[in-house]
Order: structure tokens, then sequence, then C-alpha cells
């Protein structure tokens, strides 16, 4: 029987792309856009020596000199960030990521290495175990391939042609990520018709179209999310493409990143609503009466619920879907925070609906209430902040994650 965990709810992230596309210069920006809570549902924690290389790379992205080296084969990255949201003065864990980047010459180029061989079968099987996947397009050749040029084109129909191989084989939310976007926001005139613009052109190509189609049919028996989302680590104005392909920093300017944080806004609703797909009508229905009844429960009840004792019946009803999405075909333990989020996912009970009065609660009580409530509006401002870039960006989306 599946167990229940108070382990934070982990999510596998998997980042792929070419070298040079700009997946080292992306992840320090984003650290740095999300290492204090402002405007956005999280922020992030890492360790301090994660911490250290993440700002230091940022630094170098920052001043006048070279841009960060590539990752290099033998130099695939895992970091590991405590997503939270803060409430009341105090910090609660909403997820856990940990974030794979691999080096781009993995993906792109023969190898006789053998220390290389193996990290090309270990990146097969994190694709695998993978819950999402980050395939990141160098927006220097995005906008080469708008233009019609034989250098996009190339790049597309043979060094990008072995990453839409690999994730032939994805059966879970894939984010096509465009790095870069400050060369291409202005192409079509707004950033909406500019996004547009390279739906279109990608789209053309039949083997990403068969890609699309292929990872949204993927198990005929869902649709996971597949996405188109800009991302700008250094915002406008930062550098000018120069004629031999090398981005030049501007003396005395700042990068202001944009968009950084939509692929993360986008990792938990996507992954909640690839568990609604598998869900069969019946056991959907089950696990909403399960839900609603909870609701009506006496606050000693409710705090049992949150706390596992009837979380467990949920966890069972669910452990197959739940499992295959975020755990692995051989998942014998789920986060209670899992279970408690999805559970507000899928009736969609808001905050009013499933707080509890306060002097009806211990302290530790309280803590556990205050922590489940925490998770859920960051689980809200989560879904609300992605909707917004979407109605800004409707081409962002290229199949939604539905039920067939």
């Amino acid at each position: 029987m599946l167990e229940l965990s108070d382990d934070p709810f982990t999510v596998r992230v998997l980042v792929v792309g070419p070298s040079g596309s700009g997946k080292t210069v992306y992840l320090s920006s984003l650290f740095k856009r999300l290492q204090v809570q402002s405007s956005a549902a999280i922020f992030l924690e890492c360790s301090q020596a994660q911490r250290v290389e993440l700002m230091g790379i940022y630094r170098q992205v920052r001043d006048s000199g070279e841009w960060p080296a590539s990752t290099r084969v033998h130099n695939d990255r895992e970091y590991t960030f405590d997503c939270k949201t803060r409430r009341n003065a105090t910090n609660h864990s909403v997820l856990r990521i940990k974030y794979l980047d691999y080096a781009g010459e993995l993906l792109t180029e023969a190898t006789q290495d053998d220390a290389a061989s193996r990290a090309q079968e270990e990146l097969t099987e994190r694709l695998v175990a993978a819950d999402t996947v980050l395939c990141l397009l160098d927006g220097q050749y995005v906008r080469e391939l708008l233009r019609g040029t034989d250098e996009g084109l190339d790049h597309f129909h043979h060094e990008m042609s072995m990453i839409f191989g690999l994730l032939q084989s994805a059966e879970k939310p894939v984010h096509f990520v465009i790095t870069k976007w400050d060369l291409i926001a202005g192409y079509a005139g707004t950033e909406a018709d500019s996004l547009a613009a390279v739906q279109e052109a990608l789209c053309g190509m039949e083997e990403f179209a068969h890609l699309v189609g292929n990872v949204a049919m993927a198990g005929n028996e869902y649709v996971p999310a597949v996405r188109l989302l800009p991302v700008s680590s250094v915002g406008p104005d930062y550098a000018t493409l120069e004629p031999d392909g090398r981005m030049r920093k501007h003396p005395g300017a700042l990068p202001h990143p944009q968009y950084v944080e939509v692929p993360f806004l986008a990792i938990l609703p996507d992954i909640f609503s690839s568990i609604l797909g598998r869900l069969d009508e019946a056991t959907r229905r089950q696990l909403i009466r399960e839900i609603q009844r909870c609701t009506a429960l006496t606050a000693a009840e409710r705090i049992k619920w949150l706390s596992g004792t009837l979380s467990a019946r949920l966890s069972k009803a669910i452990s197959g879907v739940l499992g295959a999405v975020v755990g692995g075909k051989k998942l014998d333990k789920v986060s209670e925070a899992a279970v408690e989020m999805f559970a507000s996912r899928l009736t969609e009970q808001g905050e009013r609906k499933m707080g509890l009065r306060e002097q009806e609660l211990g302290q530790v009580d309280r803590l556990t209430e205050e922590a489940a409530s925490a998770r859920r509006i960051a689980m809200d401002r989560m879904n609300a902040e992605l909707a917004s870039f979407v109605a800004k960006m409707p081409a962002s989306v290229l199949r939604d994650g539905e039920a067939l």
C-alpha cells in the first residue's frame, strides 16, 4: 500500500538543449529573480555552495567581460531548489525541484569517450525518470529560422533534430523554452505576434509538429501540456548581436530578466493536469466526494486528514496515477503535501472553503493548517500568474494538458 510521507513534494526537471543555447545563463537569472519573494508566488532556496555558484555566474553575466562558459560534457549539473512561499512572517515549503542540466554536446555530438558514452546512456534514463522536461531553443537560431536563412534551417533540421528524437519518448509535460527572447520580441511588432510567428515557423517543420502531436498523445490516455515559453535572461537593451554571432554587452547597462520564472510556474499546474488526465471519470467522482466530505469535518478531524489518517484513503485511490506521474512506477511513498495540493486542485477549493477557524486549533494544528493553506494560496497564485501570461501570449500553448 502507498504510504504517506512528510518529505517535500519533489519534482524532477530535466533540462536539455544544444551547447550555447543559454542554459547556464538562464538558470543563474532564474535564481537571481526568485531568490527573494516579490511579486512571484514562490521563492527559491538552495545550498550555500550552489547559491555562491549561481550568483557567481550571474555576476559574470552582469559584468562587462566574457559570458559564462557552456556546460561541458563531463560537467552536467544537478541543483536542488526548495520552492517556498511566505505567509504571516513564516516560510512554508511548496515543493522541491531537482533541476538537472545536461551538457549540449551529449545531445548533438558523436563521441568515443567512455565517460561521455555512459553519460549519454544516463541521459536517456533520466528522461524516463523526469517529471517535466525543459527543452531550450537558442533564440539566435530561432531568429534565423524566422528569417529563413540556411543557418537557422540547418540548426533545426540537424542539430535540434537529435534532441527532438530524444524527446519522442517523453510522456510528460514538455516546455520548449526560447532563450534570448530579446532578439525576437520585436520581430512582428508585438511580443504576442512575434511568438505566434515563432510557433508557426516551428510547427511548419514536419518533425517538430509530429513531435508535439506524439508527446501530446503519449499513452493514448491523456495529453500532457506542451508549451512554447519565451525567456530573456538579460532583458532588452543589455546586449547587441554582432555580425559574427557574438553578443556584445552594452557598457554600463544592467540586465533585467524577463519571463524567466514562467517555466517554473508552469511545472506544478502541468503535472497536476497530467494526473487529472490519467483519472477515469469514476475515480475522479470518487475522489471529489472524498475531498468534499473532508471539508465538512470538524477542525480536529480535518487536521487528521491533513496529517495522513484520512489522506491514506485518498492516496491509495490515486496511487497509480500519482506514482506514474511524479514518482516512477515503483513508488511506495508519496508526499503528504502532494496529496493535499492535488486534492485542492481537483476540487478547485480555495482558501475561503478550506480554511479552519483558528480558535478551534491547538498550536501544532494551527501550524499544520497554516502550512497547508500557504501551499494552496501559492498554487492558486501560480495558476493565476500562468493564466495571465497565457492571456498575454496565447501562442505559448502548443497543447493544453487534458484528458482525451
